[in-house]
């Protein structure tokens, strides 16, 4: 009985972050990701890229691992900050940020395509729970692009490295799609709830603000 009271309680809580967000969301305009200039505060570390092709940098939380693979062919560059340890991840917390970049080519669509893709792709893998908060057209710096806002209960599966397996998260996953030095890039957000509406937001934000081309 008690576990059934707990389960009622974490669904009616799920639905009210849902009916919140799509409130939110409904009443937006479209959203404009301006350049921030660099924040002086040492919380913050800078990324930065020198390739011909992905000369970029940006801000990031110091506390944030950043894994950092480049490719000579597609995908051209898979950029991952990681906010949370494998210890944090084995009891459901889930913060992690990615840029994605690739050649438009060979199955790799353009961004209006790609972001439908993106969209049917997460509604097939997670059909029972996916629900589509946003699609909207963004302005990244100069460059039109879509932004998009996706929920859904993770997969069961059991914690890798000897951790004890978990209950699957419920996450907030929101992408920026946009074409730039004819490469789509695709800069996600995966967060638990509670991340979410703690700090990975503002995290995710911060980084896109301060994301500069050189």
């Amino acid at each position: 009985m008690k576990n059934s009271k707990l389960c009622n309680i974490s669904t009616l809580f799920i639905s009210l972050v849902i009916v919140l967000l799509v409130c939110v969301i409904g009443c937006t305009p479209i959203n404009t990701y301006g350049f921030v200039p660099y924040s002086d505060n040492e919380i913050y570390k800078v990324f930065t890229s020198d390739e011909t092709d992905l000369s970029v940098s940006f801000q990031y939380p110091s506390y944030y691992y950043v894994s950092d693979r480049l490719e000579p062919g597609n995908p051209r560059r898979d950029l991952r900050l990681m906010g949370t340890t494998m210890e944090e991840f084995a009891k459901g917390k889930v913060n992690e940020i990615f840029i994605h970049i690739t050649y438009p080519k060979d199955g790799f669509p353009f961004a209006d395509t790609a972001v439908d893709n993106h969209i049917s792709d997460r509604k097939w893998e997670f059909h029972r729970n996916f629900r589509l908060i946003q699609k909207a057209r963004v302005i990244f710096r100069d460059l039109e692009g879509w932004e998009t806002i996706i929920t859904y209960r993770e997969r069961p599966f059991g914690a890798a490295i000897d951790l004890v397996p978990r209950e699957p998260a419920f996450i907030v996953q929101r992408d920026i799609f946009f074409d730039y030095q004819d490469m789509v890039w695709q800069i996600s957000l995966f967060a638990d709830v509670k991340s979410y509406d703690g700090h990975a937001k503002n995290d995710f934000e911060h980084v896109l603000n301060t994301m500069k081309f050189q």
